[in-house]
């Protein structure tokens, strides 16, 4: 029921879905989905982040799915204590769900996370989970 109503007070304030977070006030996921930032690593990788099990989330499949899938195209998997802030910074970020598959991020808190565009990264996730889909119903 918290997911319901949390979606309803998300859209009553002009978004299309909101995020949980701990009681330690780090990010957990999103009413149906879990979440995904990309970043620019201090050792100059580029990470794909996402809240760790520990944060109270759901494993999910198409999360299973993403974190292999970013050691396959260089991205280097991270699942930790995020925050706030971490999203708010990232360069961007993406939803998944097996239902909804990958939905690109553009805002946050009313402000547009990387350049409030669908980025390169969630563009080709999207894709290639198509494609990882479309290969596994044929």
């Amino acid at each position: 029921a918290d997911y319901v109503y949390a979606r309803i007070e998300a859209r009553r304030a002009g978004a299309e879905d909101a995020l949980f977070l701990t009681t330690s006030g780090h990010l957990s996921e999103a009413t149906t989905a879990n979440i995904f930032l990309v970043r620019d690593a201090p050792d100059g990788v580029t990470e794909l982040a996402t809240p760790s099990l520990e944060c109270a989330i759901l494993p999910g499949t198409t999360r299973g799915w993403i974190l292999d899938w970013a050691r396959r195209v260089g991205l280097m998997p991270l699942e930790g204590w995020l925050t706030s802030r971490d999203l708010a910074e990232a360069d961007e970020a993406f939803l998944s769900s097996s239902v909804a598959g990958i939905l690109p991020v553009t805002r946050f808190d009313g402000r547009p996370i990387g350049d409030g565009a669908p980025g390169n990264w969630a563009r080709r996730a999207r894709a290639d989970r198509e494609d990882f889909v479309a290969s596994r119903d044929a």
